[in-house]
């Protein structure tokens, strides 16, 4: 630079001056970012600043585009041209992360067998990938079967995903040849008839035919009964698929068929009738005996009309009484439906097919006099068959007609003529008690040769429409002149055989008795043999025929009778001329409600007479009291009392002395 300097007086001097430009600063050293992608990377050019140029482009001999997985070196240098340079390097890094995508795979089916191929999913670098796997790719074992699958993008990146592939066999096995229809003929009075055939075969999609399974209800020269039976072959396949064939056998012919049933007595219970031979009209005559349950049956008939009878009955007759006779009258005169067995047990009189008041005499005189009955002692016909009236038409026959099919439940039923309304229970022991009680009441003072009028009384009330009593009297001390019903007109039937007194009544007009009321008189005359000191106790036998029945005929269960004891003597009075020993009793024992407890006391002083169970407490005391000397009776009831043993306790304690007895009695509910 030339300078002058003028001092402004017109004096100036020059001087030159260098100006030097030299740049000696490089541009600035930059930090360059790593360039990233996961299937390749590309760089853009890089820049740096200069104190002199500014902006400065960088230069490289390197790529600037990489697509190998890895670090990758950039070595870029930047020049200021001023001779001015700086270098620096970037680096480019290809690193893949992404795993491929996972695939949902379509499951893989067939029947017998199935076959998967390989499946393919997307990779974000290798594009399309193809699984591989160690598992077999076919199956023939029917069932559901897994392949894993693992996708690998070359990367180290993998993905899983696992393919189901299913056997199963829905193809029933195919069946040919199934034969048709069969018709054959039996032998005449035979049942069954044998019938062949060629089985038939099958195929199948997947199973061998020799392992398909057969399965068959009959099989060629089976044998077949009368009319048509299916025949069912089953084919099975080794999966279970199942396929059927069928056809049918037809056997045309007569056949034999056969009769049964039950036999019954016409009872509440139906007893079955067992022991009692039925015999069927075929020639020659077959027979069939009655089983336990009353059960028959006649086999190896051809079709026809036969008649079933009774041939051998080995039971005994029983159950007729008056009540019957009353059942029978009432019938007479309103109807009603009943079997026709029961019907023939009550028209017992000579003129069949009609009850009337005749029959119901005939059955009460058959109960007190033993006097036969016009029908014989037993009654059968088929069960259901009933009339209503006098008036029905009456059935004939019970006849059975045998067509081929076997006849089951032609049931009978059975009744003792004269027992109408079925009380005998065939089979019992004879020794069955009867519905009704008779204890002793007071006591009748009687002498010998002497007419009185012994009251039987009841002791609930009641309502009587018969009466059937079987006592046992001692005939030789007591006569019996007659017998009346209080409050009844009816004649009263009555007959004494031996020691047994018989008394029969009923009536259409019930009579109504109180409790404690008089049921019968019995009209009655001592003998001479009745002598001072005897005492008659009258008493039922233990017959099921005692019975009183209510205005329906329907048993009254449960009965108490009672009557008064007659003796021949003053009782319970002292008597100076009789020496009396320490004595105890009790009729009748065994008893079910009643007692009479009887003793004899040989001094005066206070007694106590009780009864107590078996563990010694005292269930009643009877009496508590002084008394003289002498012989007394007291009525123990026991209706309230458990079944068991009980004992009688009598003491007797005097001024100087004291006695004790004691007996045992049977309570019976």
């Amino acid at each position: 630079v030339s300078w002058t300097f003028d001092d402004g007086n017109g004096n100036s001097t020059t001087a030159n001056q260098n100006v030097i430009v030299h740049d000696v600063t490089k541009p600035v050293t930059p930090t360059l970012a790593d360039v990233t992608g996961e299937c390749s990377a590309t760089a853009s050019v890089a820049t740096t600043t200069d104190n002199c140029v500014g902006t400065v482009t960088g230069t490289t001999g390197d790529p600037l585009t990489y697509t190998t997985q890895g670090t990758h070196v950039i070595h870029w240098t930047f020049s200021d041209g001023n001779g001015n340079s700086t270098t620096a390097n970037q680096n480019v890094i290809v690193l893949d992360v992404t795993a491929p995508v996972t695939p949902t795979l379509a499951d893989v089916t067939g029947e017998c067998s199935a076959t998967a191929t390989a499946p393919t999913t997307t990779d974000n670098c290798a594009g399309t990938v193809t699984g591989t796997t160690t598992d077999p790719l076919t199956y023939t074992t029917q069932g559901q079967h897994i392949i894993h699958w693992t996708f690998s993008d070359g990367n180290g990146n993998n993905t899983t995903a696992n393919q189901k592939v299913i056997i199963h066999d829905v193809t029933a096995p195919v069946i040919s040849n199934c034969p048709g229809n069969i018709t054959v003929t039996a032998a005449t009075g035979q049942i069954t008839a044998i019938a062949t055939w060629t089985p038939p075969s099958a195929t199948d999609n997947c199973t061998a035919t020799g392992s398909i399974t057969w399965t068959n209800n009959y099989s060629p020269g089976a044998s077949f009964p009368l009319g048509t039976t299916t025949v069912t072959y089953t084919a099975t396949d080794a999966s279970n698929n199942v396929s059927t064939c069928t056809f049918t056998v037809t056997v045309n012919g007569t056949a034999y068929s056969s009769v049964s049933g039950t036999l019954k007595y016409n009872n509440a219970a139906k007893t079955p009738m067992n022991n009692v031979t039925l015999s069927i009209n075929t020639n020659p005559v077959t027979t069939s005996t009655t089983d336990a349950n009353g059960y028959y049956i006649f086999n190896n008939l051809l079709p026809g009309t036969y008649t079933i009878s009774v041939t051998t009955n080995h039971k005994d007759v029983g159950g007729i009484n008056s009540t019957d006779a009353g059942a029978v009258n009432t019938w007479s005169t309103m109807g009603g439906q009943i079997e026709y067995v029961k019907f023939m047990a009550g028209d017992v009189a000579t003129t069949f097919n009609f009850i009337n008041s005749t029959d119901a005499l005939r059955i009460q005189r058959y109960f007190v006099h033993g006097e036969a009955l016009d029908r014989s002692p037993w009654s059968y016909w088929k069960k259901g068959v009933t009339v209503t009236s006098n008036n029905s038409v009456m059935p004939t026959d019970f006849n059975v007609t045998v067509s081929g099919t076997n006849i089951i439940n032609f049931d009978l039923l059975a009744l003792c003529s004269g027992d109408y309304n079925g009380s005998m229970v065939p089979n019992s022991s004879k020794s069955v008690s009867s519905s009704i009680e008779l204890i002793p009441g007071n006591t009748l003072q009687m002498g010998a040769n002497q007419e009185f009028e012994l009251p039987v009384r009841t002791i609930a009330e009641m309502q009587a429409g018969a009466v059937s009593l079987i006592m046992n009297i001692p005939s030789d001390l007591l006569q019996v002149e007659d017998v009346m019903v209080n409050g009844s007109t009816e004649p009263v039937s009555f007959a004494v055989n031996g020691n047994e007194l018989r008394i029969g009544w009923n009536s259409l007009n019930a009579v109504n008795v109180p409790a404690n009321g008089t049921l019968l008189t019995l009209k009655l005359k001592t003998t001479a043999n009745f002598t001072t000191g005897q005492s008659i106790l009258l008493s039922l036998s233990p017959d099921p025929l005692n019975e009183i029945a209510d205005a329906s005929f329907n048993v009254i269960e449960g009965v108490v009778l009672q009557v008064d004891e007659v003796d021949n003597g003053m009782v319970g009075v002292p008597n100076s001329q009789e020496v009396y020993t320490m004595s105890l009793d009790n009729y009748p024992n065994p008893f079910r409600s009643f007692t009479k407890v009887v003793y004899t006391i040989p001094f005066k002083g206070k007694v106590s007479l009780q009864v107590m169970d078996m563990l010694g407490q005292v269930v009643s005391t009877l009496v508590n009291e002084n008394k003289e000397e002498g012989k007394y009776n007291v009525l123990f009831d026991g209706t309230k009392l458990s079944q068991g043993f009980y004992s009688v306790v009598l003491n007797v304690q005097g001024v100087n002395s004291e006695a004790t007895r004691s007996i045992r009695m049977v309570m019976n509910k």
